[in-house]
Parts: C-alpha cells; structure tokens; sequence
C-alpha cells in the first residue's frame, strides 16, 4: 500500500532547500532499522510542524482578546458622579 504524504521537510534532515515536497512512503513491515528511523523523524517534524500551527492559533486567539478588551475600555467614560458608561450610551443622551 503506498501512501502520499505532503509536509515540509526541515533542511537539516535532507540536503534539499526547505520547500513543500511530496514524499511517497510504502508501507511494508520489511522496514530496514535505517527506514523506521527515518520515518519516526518524519513523523516527529510533522508532529512538530503542528504544534507550531497550533500555537500560532493560540497566539491570535490571544491577541483578539487583548484587542477586545482594549476597544471596550477605549469605549468606556466616567459620567459626573464617578461612574463607568458605556461611550454608546453616553452619545445616545443629551448633553
């Protein structure tokens, strides 16, 4: 059974530039011991190669949250007693 697995291979485990390749592995359970080694390291990059995604997402969730909570403290004033209002509902009265 062959099986096509596209990834982005690091430049230190092949002489090649660092660029999207397929790869074709076969599978077959006559694997060399130099084989399985080198699958399990391809395995490891693509394993690592999703954690880095996947803490990318993370990172933005977290600056969408920061720019949030920095627009709706933008969009807060103090009213003459003291109090925090909602900048909206400020404009919504007359002055």
């Amino acid at each position: 059974m062959n099986v096509l697995i596209k990834a982005q291979i690091p430049k230190t485990l092949t002489n090649v530039e660092p660029k999207r390749k397929e790869f074709l592995w076969r599978r077959e359970e006559n694997f060399s011991l130099q084989q399985n080694i080198n699958f399990r390291i391809f395995q490891l990059y693509v394993a690592m190669g999703a954690v880095e995604i996947l803490r990318d997402c993370i990172k933005e969730a977290l600056q969408c949250l920061t720019n949030r909570r920095r627009k709706l403290n933008e969009r807060r004033i103090f009213n003459s007693n003291g109090n925090v209002v909602e900048l909206f509902k400020w404009l919504d009265t007359e002055h």
